[in-house]
């Protein structure tokens, strides 16, 4: 995705705002190389709006991609999503499909994660709602909160913005618990509606940024900041049948100018 802002155009009712313009670009990759090649299609166009277009990210199956959406002039059902399903062999977007939203209010802070099974938002209770997690279905329909009274971590203050996400399998959710320092492995308990803390954490760290493999076997833990300008990624094994995750006693040191790690299959 592209963005923008257009010069010397601002939203009526909130002049301090400009208008935001988007595009969504195709790229292709060469399975054998990696390289990207842009092919110049513009897949999905969002006009100038006062409304600010991100791309979310896409499911773990790559069928769909997901947008945020964020109005800057109204407090009303100011984040919203909505998903186009990719044509696996062309690249192309199907049509726009509703998917979520919900009303942070003027002075809330919240974030939302979506999995292959639910979607969870964190919301530090300054608007309307109580703080702690909510579970939606992918209908989506909330499915349960969980506050003080089911899981201390929910109760907690949550860092921003990462690490709170699914696993690939989205039977867990990550949580970034900056009360203890620590990132929680909480089970999505679908049967009794209720997070559960798995027991397990990072061992002695607090990780600024988790990545999975796409199989969900392998987690990629940017760990540890060097006094030589390098950033240590250690890899770790999580097996999804429990919850539980090892060393695998490897790591690779990244410059700090690398903020996001995207491990993919191979060729």
């Amino acid at each position: 995705m592209y963005s923008g802002l257009i010069a010397g155009r601002h939203c009526s009712t909130s002049p301090g705002f400009a208008y935001y313009v988007s595009d969504v670009v195709l790229y292709t990759i060469n399975p054998k190389t990696g390289i990207l090649t842009n092919t110049a299609k513009r897949v999905a166009n969002f006009p100038a709006s006062c409304s600010q277009t991100t791309a979310y990210g896409l499911n773990s199956t790559g069928s769909k991609l997901y947008i945020q959406t964020y109005n800057n002039e109204t407090d009303n059902n100011d984040n919203s999503f909505s998903y186009y399903s990719v044509n696996a062999r062309t690249g192309l977007l199907g049509p726009a499909v509703p998917y979520f939203s919900f009303d942070s209010g003027m002075n809330a802070f919240a974030t939302t994660v979506i999995g292959n099974k639910s979607v969870a938002m964190w919301n530090n209770g300054t608007d309307t709602l109580s703080p702690g997690i909510y579970v939606y279905s992918n209908a989506p329909k909330l499915l349960f909160f969980c506050g003080a009274s089911m899981l201390q971590v929910c109760s907690d203050t949550l860092n921003y913005p990462v690490p709170f996400q699914y696993d690939p399998s989205g039977q867990y959710l990550f949580i970034n618990d900056s009360t203890i320092n620590s990132v929680i492995i909480a089970a999505v308990d679908f049967t009794n509606k209720r997070l559960t803390e798995t027991g397990d954490s990072f061992p002695s760290v607090n990780p600024s940024t988790v990545s999975f493999s796409p199989d969900g076997t392998l987690i990629y833990a940017v760990d540890n900041f060097n006094s030589n300008g390098t950033q240590t990624v250690t890899i770790y094994v999580f097996d999804a049948s429990t919850g539980r995750l090892a060393t695998s006693g490897k790591a690779v040191d990244f410059l700090l100018s690398v903020g996001t790690i995207l491990p993919a299959n191979g060729p």
